[in-house]
C-alpha cells in the first residue's frame, strides 16, 4: 500500500514522502540533468563543457611582507570558448579583478554620509592621486624582489575617489649602470585604490614611475559609447570605368538598413559585416579599385562621438606622469640566479610579469628558447619552409627583419607596402607577407594587393604542409566595433582550425599588440590603448586551444626607454624575433632543444 503518493522508488515504503524530502532530491536531480546537458554536439562529436573554476581572490599580504612568488601577483582571469561557438559576442574579455582589500571605500561612504552633507566627486587627478611602496616598509629591496606599490585615486579636490575604472601604466627604471626596464601590472580593486606590481630584476639603481592613461570616465565612454559605434572610419573609394575615375564615401556596416549604396560582403572573412560604398551613376560597382582614408569625414565622426567630453582625451586627463614620492630605489644582489622556465609551446600560458629589458636586451620571462638568429642556425631551421606572415606594417617589419637576420642573396626585392615574397633558391625558403585589407593610413591603397588572412590561410593546401604561419590583427581594427572584429577573428579561428585539420603540426604564431602615443585627441579615442588591450584579450580568447603560440609585446615595448610609437625600433623587432624564432625552431628541431639556451630565469618565481 501507497501512503501519501509514495511510490518505493525514491522513498522507502515504511517513509512519507514529505515536500521537505523531495525539494532536495529534487535539486540533486535537477543538478545532475543540467551537468549531463553539459554534453553538446561539435563536429560530428560529443564534448564536455569542463565546469568553470573558482577563481579566489588574490592574497594580499600585510604591509612589510611580501612573496617572491610570481603567482601571488594577481591577474585578470581568463576563459576559454569552444570552437564552435558562435557567440564570441559576450562581454568575457572585458573583465577586472576587483578585490577590496581593507574596505576602505566603504568607510569613507559612512563617514561622509554621516556628515549629513551632500558630496562631489570629480575625476582622477594625476597630480592629487597619492602612491606609496607597501610591500618593503622598513626592509632592504633585493634582485628577484616583486614590489607592491598603493595607489589610492584622489579626484581635483584632493578627495579620494570611491570608484575604480583608471586605466594606469606602471613601470620600473634605470638610466645607467645599469640601463635597464621593465613594465608592472596593475590590480583594480574597484573602490579607488588600486595596487601595481613590478619586478626588481637588477641591481643598483631604478626608479617607479606610473602614467594615468585614462580616467575611468573615458574608459566608460570608450568600451560603451565608442568602441560600439560604427562609422568610425571612413575611406573613400576609387572608382575606374571607361577612362574616367570618381570618389565615393565607404565604411564598414554590422547591422541596420541603407540605401543606394554598392555591396561588397565578404562572409568568408567578415561574416554579417558589409563593406558599403555610395553608388555613383555611370560607374559600376565592380569598378572600384582602390581605398584610402576619408580624413575630414572620419574627424567629423569622431567629434560627433565626442560631443563634450572631447576633454577626456585631452591633458590633465589623458596619459599624464603622477608624481610619486621616494620613487627612487636602490636594488641590492647580484644578478639572477638562473634557474629554468617552461619550455615555450603552444597555448602557452602567459604571466603577470613577462620581462625586463637589461642594456638592449629582452630578457623573457614568457619561456624557455634556444638561440636561433646566427645565420647558419636560422638557414638551417627555415630551409624548405614557407613562412607566411599575416598581419599589418609592424608585421612587416619583422619581414624586414628576417631578411636581415638571413642576410642571403635572392632575385626579389622587398619594398612593396602591402604585399611581399622573397624566395631564397639556396635555402628553398619562401618568406611571404601579406597586409590585410580596409587599411588605415595616408596612402592610397590598391584592392588587389590585399587579401584577408581567411583566404590566405585557406589557400594553405600543400600536401608536404612546410608551412610556418604568424597571423597579427590589431593595429588598424580599433574602429571597428567591438561586434564586427570579435566576428572577424572567429572566422579567422575558424580558418586556423581548417589549417590544422590538413597540416596539424604547422607552427603558428599569434603576435600581440602594443601600446602606442598619439599626437591628438582624435586619435587618442578612435586608436585607444585601452580598446588595443581588448584587442588582445579577445585575440587570445579566440584563437586559444588551437595549438598556437601566442607572443604578447605589450610589455616589451612599453618599457622600451623610447616613445610608443606604430612602428618601434629595430632592437625591439629583433628581440621579438628572437622569441619567435626560438619556438618556431625548437618546435620543427626538437633534437636541437636544449643547445644554446639564453633566457636568463628568476629563480623562486612559479610561473
Amino acid at each position: 500500500m501507497k501512503e501519501n503518493g509514495a511510490s518505493g522508488g525514491l522513498c522507502p515504503r515504511t517513509a512519507v514522502c514529505h515536500w521537505k524530502t523531495l525539494v532536495p532530491i529534487t535539486l540533486i536531480m535537477l543538478a545532475t540533468l543540467s551537468y549531463a546537458m553539459a554534453l553538446f554536439y561539435q563536429s560530428g562529436q560529443f564534448h564536455l563543457i569542463a565546469p568553470k573554476k573558482v577563481i579566489l581572490p588574490p592574497k594580499i599580504l600585510p604591509r612589510g611582507q611580501f612573496s617572491l612568488d610570481q603567482s601571488q601577483v594577481p591577474r585578470t582571469p581568463g576563459t576559454q570558448l569552444a570552437a564552435s561557438d558562435q557567440n564570441l559576442l559576450l562581454k568575457t574579455w572585458d573583465k577586472t579583478v576587483f578585490n577590496d582589500v581593507d574596505s576602505t571605500a566603504y568607510k569613507n561612504i559612512e563617514a561622509v554620509n554621516s556628515t549629513g552633507r551632500g558630496t562631489s566627486m570629480e575625476l582622477t587627478s594625476f597630480k592629487m592621486t597619492h602612491v606609496e611602496l607597501v610591500s618593503h616598509v622598513g626592509r632592504s629591496i633585493k634582485v628577484g624582489d616583486v614590489l607592491q606599490y598603493r595607489i589610492q585615486s584622489r579626484d581635483f579636490n584632493g578627495r579620494k575617489r570611491i570608484l575604480g575604472g583608471d586605466m594606469w601604466y606602471a613601470t620600473l627604471n634605470s638610466d645607467k649602470d645599469p640601463k635597464a626596464s621593465t613594465a608592472g601590472h596593475v590590480v583594480d580593486h574597484g573602490n579607488g585604490t588600486y595596487d601595481a606590481y613590478v619586478l626588481a630584476a637588477w641591481p643598483g639603481n631604478a626608479k617607479f614611475n606610473l602614467i594615468l592613461v585614462h580616467a575611468s570616465e573615458a574608459v566608460y565612454h570608450l568600451r560603451n559609447i565608442v568602441w560600439n559605434s560604427e562609422r568610425r572610419i571612413i575611406w573613400l573609394g576609387r572608382y575606374s570605368f571607361k577612362g574616367n575615375t570618381t570618389d565615393a564615401v565607404c565604411y564598414l556596416q554590422h547591422h541596420g538598413k541603407w540605401e543606394g549604396k554598392c555591396e561588397y560582403p565578404a562572409y568568408r572573412a567578415l561574416g554579417s559585416t558589409v563593406f558599403l560604398c555610395d553608388k555613383k551613376p555611370d560607374f559600376p560597382c565592380e569598378s572600384l579599385y582602390a581605398l584610402n582614408i576619408h580624413r575630414q569625414a572620419t574627424g567629423d565622426r569622431a567629434k560627433e562621438l565626442a560631443n563634450g567630453v572631447e576633454y577626456l582625451y585631452k591633458s590633465p586627463y589623458y596619459e599624464q606622469d603622477v608624481p610619486v614620492a621616494n620613487s627612487a630605489l636602490r636594488i641590492e644582489g647580484s644578478e639572477f640566479q638562473h634557474n629554468k622556465l617552461p619550455r615555450c609551446k603552444a597555448d602557452q600560458p602567459i604571466p603577470t610579469l613577462q620581462g625586463y629589458w637589461m642594456n638592449g636586451k629582452w630578457n623573457s620571462l614568457l619561456c624557455e628558447f634556444g638561440t636561433w638568429t646566427e645565420k647558419s642556425s636560422l638557414t638551417s631551421c627555415l630551409r624548405g619552409k614557407r613562412v607566411v606572415l599575416l598581419g599589418d606594417s609592424t608585421t612587416r617589419q619583422w619581414l624586414d627583419g628576417l631578411i636581415k637576420l638571413l642576410n642571403t642573396a635572392t632575385v626579389d626585392k622587398p619594398g612593396r607596402r602591402l604585399w611581399s615574397k622573397i624566395h631564397y633558391d639556396s635555402l628553398n625558403l619562401t618568406l611571404y607577407f601579406q597586409f590585410h585589407p580596409y587599411v588605415i593610413g595616408s596612402h592610397t591603397y590598391k584592392l588587389n594587393e590585399m587579401k584577408e588572412e581567411v583566404d590566405v590561410l585557406n589557400g594553405l593546401n600543400d600536401a608536404d604542409c612546410n608551412y610556418v604561419v604568424v597571423i597579427s590583427p590589431w593595429a588598424h581594427f580599433s574602429q571597428w566595433t567591438r561586434d564586427s572584429y570579435i566576428e572577424r577573428v572567429r572566422l579567422i579561428r575558424k580558418a586556423v582550425i581548417d589549417l590544422r585539420r590538413r597540416c596539424p603540426d604547422v607552427p603558428i604564431v599569434i603576435k600581440g599588440p602594443h601600446a602606442k602615443e598619439h599626437k591628438t585627441w582624435e586619435a587618442a579615442m578612435f586608436a585607444s590603448d585601452y580598446i588595443f588591450t581588448q584587442i588582445e584579450l579577445i585575440n587570445r580568447e579566440a584563437l586559444g586551444g588551437l595549438g598556437a603560440f601566442f607572443l604578447p609585446t605589450w610589455d616589451m615595448n612599453l618599457a622600451y626607454p623610447s616613445r610608443n610609437n606604430v612602428h618601434m625600433p629595430k632592437t625591439i623587432v629583433m628581440e621579438e624575433l628572437k622569441i619567435f624564432l626560438g619556438y618556431v625552431c625548437d618546435t620543427l628541431h626538437p633534437h636541437r632543444v636544449g643547445k644554446n639556451l639564453a633566457v636568463p630565469v628568476l629563480h623562486d618565481i612559479v610561473l
